[in-house]
């Protein structure tokens, strides 16, 4: 069997090139195997500072197809915060830093900085390198070339790299649940570890424990285990049963609610994701006793 190989074909292209993508909505920044955005403002900033200081920066992957009504679109591969960052600096959304060094554009957004022509032009000419990759074997290719970007890059945390290696009912189910409010009220869910996927990974935690009936620790090769295992439940685990598996969550997840709701109990006692987790589990694996 002949090993896959990724057409690559490099460029280059300026800021203006990626603007006009997306105003014209060609330019996908979400595709199934992206992570969530991961910046914070200290980072846009400094590539802001990098793009008007003329510094160079890394490739911008992406990924072209033509849509059935003939319309391209260019999936991002890797580059994402780099196009997110312009996108909210030509949008008013963000500024250049206050310690630039230059008072034209310390502490300025795009709508003042944009009235100055020399500005404006170094900001639109700001080249970067960009590699459009071709595959012929669908999205399951890309989320392989993804991985491999970013495990070569060192960018990603485990998680992060689950989300765009896995498919299926167990990262359908824990990525849904972490948008539940419920978990924000246990103090699970918190801005920060959702930037990293923490909290995603913490409820991978949580529903090992379930469907295994036992504690295990932390294991992050246990945890792609399961991901693999239960991709397919039907194919893979013919003994499993969804709605089950569903019910005890839910009452297990409704018991730790009462306990917050008398007193604060678990954010005040079981706020760290270590007593949480032996709280759960004492939950889960005694439903029937509880």
């Amino acid at each position: 069997m002949k090993p896959t190989i990724i057409d690559r074909r490099p460029s280059t292209q300026d800021i203006s090139w990626f603007l006009d993508l997306h105003r014209m909505e060609q330019l996908d920044l979400n595709p199934s195997y992206q992570r969530r955005s991961v910046w914070s403002p200290k980072d846009r900033r400094y590539f802001l500072d990098t793009i008007f200081r003329g510094y160079p920066s890394p490739a911008i992957y992406l990924h072209k197809e033509t849509m059935p009504d003939g319309k391209t679109i260019y999936a991002v591969v890797d580059g994402k915060q780099r196009i997110e960052t312009i996108i909210k600096f030509a949008t008013n959304k963000i500024s250049v830093g206050s310690d630039f060094g230059d008072s034209r554009l310390e502490g300025k957004r795009w709508k003042a900085i944009g009235k100055e022509p020399d500005l404006a032009r170094a900001f639109w000419d700001y080249v970067m390198p960009v590699e459009f990759i071709s595959v012929g074997e669908g999205p399951t290719l890309l989320n392989e070339v993804f991985d491999r970007l970013n495990r070569n890059s060192r960018k990603l945390v485990e998680q992060e790299l689950r989300h765009a290696r896995y498919d299926g009912w167990f990262i359908d189910f824990v990525e849904s649940e972490s948008e539940n409010p419920d978990w924000s009220d246990i103090g699970v869910v918190t801005a920060a570890r959702a930037k990293r996927m923490r909290d995603v990974q913490f409820l991978s935690e949580l529903l090992i424990v379930l469907l295994k009936n036992d504690v295990g620790g932390f294991d992050q090769n246990e945890i792609d285990e399961f991901y693999a295992s239960y991709e397919i439940p039907s194919e893979t685990i013919p003994s499993f049963v969804e709605e089950d598996a569903k019910n005890r969550w839910t009452q297990a997840k409704r018991y730790l609610l009462a306990l917050e709701q008398t007193a604060s109990a678990v954010t005040t006692y079981a706020k760290d994701f270590t007593n949480l987790y032996t709280l759960w589990a004492v939950v889960v694996i005694n439903d029937k006793k509880l």
